[in-house]
């Protein structure tokens, strides 16, 4: 059987073919394109419409080689949890609506497999970094190579006292202050945290400001200290196993509070008749 083999590929109109339909030279179409420069409405629509009929789109890689940019932003974000997926959106949406497209990589364990994630976006030559960082230990040398190109880098949910970068994120030692004092408000006298891992902002801010509120409210205070920062069981049961058993607990996010829950169950008490539970973050809802 013989037969001819067929190019599904689509032919690219190049700009200078714009132009040319339109009238117009190159320049001028690449301002009417681009949205900038100074033109007529008419000539500005008259390129706009020739483009359309000849389906030009924008090759946004050759600009970027042009203008030093490549548009792509790189986003380091845990996968699984829905309180990141919806970091991940916001940030996918927000990106999508200013021209820019996410280069999205799962979070690492370990600071060295996240350091070697940087490197990576930054040989793909990003714009800019998104990052929930591993640990907020990190100084400017974990970003030198970012740093000394200019661009901007944003840590998420983890802050990053020792390093000159942006952050966005929760007041947490805030949140636990609040957490203490609703306790106490409600009439709990026995409090109970949940500690995670205090190699992170999140986790220790959040204990801090609960411990050192109960302690200003005269409240009892006792604590389990967890190497991971998510759903802990056997934490949770060591927890509800002290004695005198607490009344209330401060989890450190909405993983650990079921892991709480799943534990006062084991042992025949009722939330929230016997035990009061806060969690944080709102990304879980098996409460």
């Amino acid at each position: 059987m013989t037969g001819t083999k067929r190019d599904n590929r689509k032919y690219s109109v190049n700009i200078r073919e714009v132009a040319k339909r339109a009238g117009v030279s190159a320049s001028t179409a690449s301002r009417a394109l681009n949205g900038k420069g100074e033109l007529s409405d008419a000539t500005r629509q008259k390129i706009l419409a020739v483009a359309k009929e000849l389906d030009y789109n924008t090759n946004i890689l050759a600009r970027g080689v042009f203008k030093g940019e490549t548009r792509c932003v790189g986003v380091i974000m845990p996968f699984g949890e829905s309180y990141y997926t919806r970091i991940l959106k916001g940030a996918h949406e927000t990106l999508y609506k200013q021209g820019y497209v996410p280069v999205i990589l799962d979070s690492c364990p370990k600071a060295f497999d996240e350091r070697e994630q940087i490197q990576r976006l930054m040989s793909q030559r990003v714009d800019g970094i998104i990052i929930r960082p591993t640990t907020d230990e990190a100084d400017d040398s974990y970003f030198t190579d970012i740093i000394e190109r200019g661009l901007p880098i944003v840590a998420v949910d983890r802050d990053l006292p020792n390093a000159n970068v942006d952050f966005i994120g929760v007041d947490d030692r805030a949140a636990g202050v609040m957490a203490a004092r609703r306790f106490y408000e409600s009439g709990h006298r026995r409090l109970g945290h949940l500690a995670g891992p205090q190699y992170t902002s999140t986790a220790r801010l959040r204990r801090e400001g609960f411990k050192t509120e109960a302690s200003s409210l005269g409240l009892e205070y006792v604590e389990v200290e967890t190497e991971n920062y998510g759903y802990n069981l056997p934490g949770a049961k060591a927890l509800l196993g002290r004695s005198p058993r607490p009344d209330a607990v401060f989890a450190p996010n909405d993983s650990g509070a079921v892991s709480v829950f799943d534990a006062a169950s084991s042992m025949d008490l009722r939330v929230p008749e016997d035990l009061a539970l806060i969690g944080m973050g709102d990304y879980d809802r098996r409460l």
